[in-house]
């Protein structure tokens, strides 16, 4: 026992302040301010809880996305998939689905995709584009895409990034152009 414990009416004190020494904060007052406190605490819990809630759930419209593309004119569809196709497959992607106009290439992301988009089982990241040609006018098309990152490719769990930047899919549908437009 330190030196400044004492013995009051048998119950053993020390030297420190007591809840008593506090008037405001008898045991008998607590119970009721906390009672008068508790719509205001919930108020505030459920207020974060929303906030939170609201954050994690916003999804963007298709207008937020963005999307790379390009102008193509006097060219068929089938000759635009066709390069779409040889530009692709020449910088590393294999084309995974291929309906009419829409054509869907993927190839395995970086080290810098892994590290930034992994997961936690070990499973590779993948670099997915989802290609389409839309008619813009009469002879006139727009080869466009959007490039995401897959997580558990193929597996059950699989999941779709989207990716802020649109570059490296951009320089990819120029050079569709760009050979759609040199003399064959």
């Amino acid at each position: 026992m330190n030196r400044n414990t004492k013995f009051e009416n048998g119950a053993v004190t020390s030297g420190k302040a007591s809840a008593s020494s506090f008037p405001n904060l008898s045991p008998s007052s607590l119970p009721g301010e906390c009672a008068a406190r508790v719509p205001e605490i919930c108020f505030w819990f459920l207020a974060l809880c929303l906030t939170s809630l609201g954050a994690g759930c916003h999804s963007f419209s298709k207008s937020h996305d963005r999307l790379a593309s390009v102008q193509v004119q006097g060219n068929t569809p089938g000759q635009i998939r066709q390069m779409a196709l040889a530009v692709f497959q020449s910088n590393g992607y294999e084309a995974t689905r291929m309906r009419d106009a829409n054509l869907v290439f993927e190839k395995p992301g970086s080290g810098l995709n892994n590290l930034a988009y992994g997961n936690w089982n070990g499973t590779p990241v993948w670099v997915r584009v989802h290609t389409a040609i839309v008619p813009v006018s009469e002879g006139a098309y727009r080869l466009e895409g959007k490039t995401v990152l897959v997580r558990d490719r193929g597996g059950a769990t699989e999941e779709e990034v989207k990716l802020q930047g649109a570059s490296a899919t951009q320089k990819l549908l120029e050079e569709v152009a760009r050979r759609l437009k040199a003399p064959q």
